[in-house]
């Protein structure tokens, strides 16, 4: 039981530390309500500057333009002078490819620009549901608002339902789809959950664009300090409860470990006793085999004595003998030693040659084992 629930909450540490970051995002709709991190259920506008704001397609639109200015702090200049440092206008830069950068241009309507004072960092919907989203066709119904979505390889652009566009299948001729390709349709709670992976997905350097600067601060960048402040205290925090649960999990185990050792050693010695006995056991044995295939060698040498037979050697090779010899009729020696009880086997080893004093033999014997 105390594994299991190690395993079940080893997990949540992390979970926390996500849910605690995207809290600090937010997201309006169309209707003006506010969403905090994953949440599907409206809360009442914070009165405090939030960190992340996350504004409806609805409230803003979209166009992408593109630069062969290498400098990004160059292009800045360029787009703020281009469209006269307008206070509903957004740049987000992307990075230098193919000789050249694609901006996306973001013109806030009236509600939306009312927005800017209350986030430090405002980022358009379309943008970050593209970074937290594969390639494909979606169809997004946040409430009143639908829009399409089609994302492809390091481009995506989006188009607002209206009396024009009302239906996919002029979506799709709009968005430049094949007529074939499947949409993906995406909920409300959808679009919350998503909304808190997308922002991180986009990066520090989409956050830096995305800065909204409080009348007073023109000049000013993020605020690294309080946000290395913030960051520092995460991770401390983080750091210090993941000790403490690793702390908690070696004491635990160590505790087992002081519970179990007694247990063990007796099952250490119990199983030395048993190898020490085996190999007495396997001695003895060895000394019973030997002291039977001495006792089977006299037996078949005993046997063999007599006047008549002239034996001239008699070998033992671990279970085998072999005697060679004359005698006058080899047949009647062959069944006496086969009659032996410690004689399993016996056999001439080569054919029979008559001589002078009789028949010269070889009989070879595989000893019995005693059971």
């Amino acid at each position: 039981m105390a594994e299991t629930k190690t395993q079940a909450t080893a997990p949540a540490r992390p979970n926390k530390l996500k849910q605690s970051l995207a809290a600090l995002v937010w997201r309006v709709n169309r209707q003006l309500q506010w969403f905090q991190g994953s949440q599907s259920e409206a809360k009442a506008a914070p009165k405090r500057r939030v960190a992340c704001l996350v504004v409806a397609r609805g409230l803003y639109s979209e166009s992408w333009q593109t630069f062969n200015i290498r400098s990004q702090r160059a292009l800045q200049k360029v787009l703020k002078q281009k469209y006269n440092n307008s206070p509903n206008t957004l740049f987000f830069i992307g990075p230098w490819q193919q000789n050249q950068r694609r901006v996306l241009l973001i013109e806030l309507n009236s509600q939306a620009q009312a927005l800017k004072g209350r986030a430090h960092i405002l980022l358009p919907e379309s943008m970050v549901l593209s970074a937290a989203l594969p390639n494909g066709l979606y169809e997004i119904a946040d409430g009143e608002q639908v829009y399409y979505l089609h994302k492809q390889e390091q481009q995506w652009q989006t188009l607002l339902r209206s009396q024009l566009v009302n239906s996919l299948d002029k979506a799709r001729l709009a968005l430049g789809c094949s007529a074939t390709q499947a949409a993906t349709q995406l909920s409300h709670q959808q679009v919350g959950a998503l909304t808190p992976r997308g922002v991180s997905k986009l990066g520090l350097a989409t956050w830096q664009q995305g800065y909204q600067q409080q009348e007073g601060q023109a000049g000013k960048g993020l605020p690294w300090q309080q946000i290395g402040i913030t960051l520092g205290a995460i991770g401390g925090i983080y750091l210090l409860v993941s000790s403490a649960y690793l702390y908690a999990q070696a004491a635990m185990i160590e505790s087992k470990l002081e519970q179990i050792t007694p247990e063990v050693a007796a099952l250490l010695d119990q199983q030395q006793q048993l190898q020490r006995s085996q190999q007495a056991i396997n001695e003895l044995s060895g000394q019973r085999v030997n002291d039977q295939r001495i006792n089977a060698f006299w037996q078949v040498f005993i046997a063999a004595q007599s006047d008549d037979n002239n034996f001239t050697y008699l070998q033992a090779n671990d279970s085998k003998l072999v005697m060679g010899g004359t005698i006058p009729e080899a047949l009647p020696l062959l069944s006496k030693l086969y009659d032996l009880p410690s004689v399993k086997t016996a056999e001439f080893g080569s054919p029979l040659r008559n001589s002078r004093l009789g028949q010269q033999y070889r009989i070879e014997m595989e000893l019995a084992d005693d059971e």
